[in-house]
């Protein structure tokens, strides 16, 4: 089978168009975008020149530079210096043996980098139509964190199976290189498959292929090397053909899943054994167990590793599961040169250090309040899918039961819904949805059970719908001015209806800023931990 019969073509015509232009003329607006987006102080390339550079003096040089990028995207003649890369070596362990132990950043000319970015801006108009639910990271209106969660979910059904016959089992499969083994006449291939025009599959091509590194050693470039193969971590491209290529595995998966079988199939990657996991039901037998991880390589002990930095399961011992976080606060500080800063300065990277690096983590376990909102509006995601059929599969968020034995992940996004409850407020569309007394939907009001002096008479499941004249398009005034007071109906009044018919929607009511921003209150030691000297005030 071809690893591509299963992939359809999903950039039509129409999505050209209608999307991102595609086919439409390169212009000047999309060079100067493209150089706002850069970060002022990255590493500069074999131009040695920073964005920074390029941002200030755009007044003088921008001319010449724009016209430059454009002759490239709208004719295609790629000069081949302008692909001159350099190749720095970054450790990834202390005590490095390897080539695997250093991780290789690609630095780029900024003329490049505004060529590759004009282009990407363009793709990602158009990847969240093209590249499936699957994949979360790079795709605007999906969060990488949504994967945790769903692996998290995945392992602890795992470990609460104890019952049946049939056992499962889940594998987490790491790609040693990944960026390294994309084939570059295989990433051709499907990107044709999926439709896209042959100038822009030209212009893509060209950028990936007419690439050279000259390793940086002592700062000094060697002698220039010259790929067949592999995307440049570094590329604004790359992270995007990445997700492209990764399709493929997308549709061998599905189409496994349609037949009933899984079949392995080479798809020029190799596998990082070192990085890859494997977690069983609890009701698999011990030999069964042992057999499988033997005809993996010889491993004889159930592997949880952690998934995109993170512990895939949280067991009653929560200090050895987040023990890394603590870890990795100290290598930090460690790292840093304190002894040369005040100690206002040492105070202020403790507390830098210590806020940023848990907020990942914060974001999928402790405090997930704005996944909790993103379960809440997204109903199209995995993770809301997922976590309705195991927990509110008749129901919905805000009327969710905790359950018997729940997640780690559930039981912080259960707790958050308090949280949700108390800022959200349902925008009226047809009013069908919105219960009159029970939710909040009247500006500058809580719930009117709260508010109006006993309920006596009243049907507490009448909807809003019941208010709104639908011969006029308007509020029933008669109506509501018989059941609420002269102020609450004041404040219906203001709510506009729309002319168009549309269901009820749950709304953030105050500043959107207000649903990510979660203040941490850091307790902060007199002293230092690691030198013993009180910190300034």
């Amino acid at each position: 089978m071809d690893i591509l019969d299963g992939i359809e073509a999903k950039v039509t015509a129409a999505m050209n168009v209608d999307f991102s232009d595609l086919d439409r003329i390169y212009e000047v607006e999309e060079v100067y975008s493209a150089l706002r987006q850069m970060y002022p102080n990255k590493a500069p390339g074999p131009d040695e020149m920073p964005p920074i550079f390029f941002q200030k003096y755009w007044h003088i040089i921008g001319g010449k530079i724009t016209a430059a990028v454009l002759e490239v995207l709208n004719t295609g003649h790629f000069p081949s210096d302008l692909n001159k890369t350099c190749l720095v070596l970054i450790l990834k362990t202390d005590s490095p043996t390897l080539v695997s132990d250093f991780r290789f950043i690609s630095l780029c000319n900024v003329i490049y980098k505004l060529i590759a970015k004009v282009i990407t801006n363009r793709l990602k108009a158009i990847l969240p139509s093209i590249i499936s639910d699957t994949q979360t990271a790079f795709v605007h209106g999906k969060l990488i964190t949504d994967n945790v969660l769903v692996a998290y979910e995945l392992v602890h059904y795992l470990k609460q199976k104890r019952k049946g016959k049939k056992g499962f089992m889940s594998l987490k499969l790491d790609m040693f290189k990944a960026y390294d083994w994309v084939e570059w006449d295989f990433l051709l291939s499907i990107l044709l498959k999926l439709g896209f025009n042959s100038g822009l599959v030209s212009l893509i091509m060209k950028c990936v292929t007419s690439v050279s590194f000259s390793v940086l050693v002592n700062g000094n470039p060697i002698e220039p090397i010259f790929p067949t193969r592999g995307l440049r971590q570094g590329d604004p491209l790359s992270p995007y053909l990445f997700l492209i290529c990764t399709e493929a595995l997308v549709s061998l998966l599905k189409n496994a899943e349609l037949d009933r079988s899984v079949k392995g199939v080479k798809i020029c990657q190799m596998i990082n054994k070192q990085k890859t996991a494997m977690i069983f039901s609890s009701n698999v037998p011990s030999s069964l167990r042992q057999t499988i991880m033997a005809m993996w390589g010889g491993t004889t002990v159930q592997q949880y590793g952690k998934y995109l930095g993170l512990p895939p399961i949280v067991g009653k011992a929560k200090t050895i599961a987040f023990g890394e976080i603590k870890s990795r606060v100290w290598r930090r500080l460690q790292s840093w040169k304190e002894k040369l800063l005040s100690q206002g300065g040492r105070e202020i990277l403790v507390k830098a250090v210590a806020c940023s690096i848990p907020s990942f983590a914060m974001s999928c376990f402790k405090l997930p309040a704005k996944k909790a909102w993103r379960v809440l509006k997204q109903e199209d995601s995995s993770v809301h899918k997922l976590l309705k059929a195991k927990y509110f599969p008749k129901s919905s968020l805000f009327k969710a039961q905790k359950g018997n034995n729940p997640s780690f992940t559930w039981r912080g996004i259960w707790e958050a819904r308090t949280l949700l409850m108390k800022g959200c407020q349902w925008r009226i569309g047809n009013g069908a949805t919105t219960r009159i007394w029970h939710y909040t939907w009247i500006p500058s009001h809580q719930s009117l059970i709260m508010e109006e002096n006993g309920t006596a008479g009243r049907d507490l499941s009448t909807r809003v719908t019941s208010l709104i004249d639908v011969d006029i398009g308007w509020w029933n005034v008669s109506r509501f001015r018989a059941l609420f007071n002269p102020n609450i109906a004041s404040d219906v009044l203001k709510i506009l209806l729309s002319p168009v018919e549309h269901e009820d929607m749950l709304m953030w009511r105050h500043e959107k800023k207000d649903i990510i921003l979660i203040m941490l209150n850091v307790q902060m030691p007199e002293t230092c931990i690691r030198c013993g000297n009180q910190f300034g005030t």
